[in-house]
């Protein structure tokens, strides 16, 4: 629907723009429509506007380059670990279908960890089968926190959301304690068609990492 004018309410212009108004000022110079704008003019002047980015005056949030280089760098890093991912998937065959299980409890030093994976294997099983991976949260952020990026599926028809697997330990961050093990691998070579471009371009998730979608 075309925007409205909010002066003389036609169609295809706002206010800012109207051409009464243009008019007016240009028919009266000392008219009220010049002194407003007059006004506005001067209140601009005295009254820079502040980027909401990165707090500099002459350009909103909207036009600030220091924000267009921000999500160039951010979704740089995001594809640099989207890519590492690709590689360790295809290396272990790991995708949808990949048999997964719980790690052996006695080989687990954490106590908590220890009997959080006991509990599961009582309520859900020792195996489960990869049926979702969830694209926001494979990327960079794994690094700083690990979260739940894929869905299995167990004997007793529950899917539930883990970490990822410890294969991927290395690109998860340094406090990490996944709880599950590839079992049985599958051909993941076309693991990449799962995504799309916005996805392998880094694209999808950067305003979350830079605090924009807040």
């Amino acid at each position: 629907m075309a925007r409205r004018c909010g002066h003389c309410y036609a169609r295809g212009h706002n206010r800012r723009s109207c051409p009464e108004i243009k008019r007016a000022i240009k028919d009266n110079p000392n008219g009220y429509q010049a002194r407003i704008a007059r006004e506005k003019k001067e209140h601009a002047k005295n009254n820079p506007r502040v980027c909401g980015w990165c707090q500099e005056t002459g350009h909103n949030k909207r036009t600030c380059q220091k924000l267009v280089s921000d999500r160039y760098e951010k979704s740089k890093e995001i594809r640099a670990w989207r890519k590492k991912f690709l590689i360790k998937a295809k290396e272990i065959g790991f995708g949808i279908g990949t048999l997964i299980k719980f790690q052996d409890p006695e080989k687990i030093e954490n106590n908590w960890s220890q009997e959080r994976v006991i509990d599961n294997i009582r309520s859900l099983g020792k195996y489960g089968v990869v049926v979702q991976l969830l694209p926001t949260e494979l990327d960079s952020r794994q690094q700083n926190r690990s979260y739940r990026a894929m869905r299995v599926r167990f004997p007793n028809g529950k899917t539930v959301g883990f970490t990822l697997p410890v294969e991927f330990q290395g690109l998860m961050d340094d406090y990490a304690a996944p709880t599950m093990e590839i079992a049985s691998p599958v051909d993941s070579s076309l693991l990449q068609d799962l995504f799309d471009r916005y996805w392998h371009q880094g694209q999808d998730t950067v305003d979350w990492h830079l605090g924009l979608n807040k």
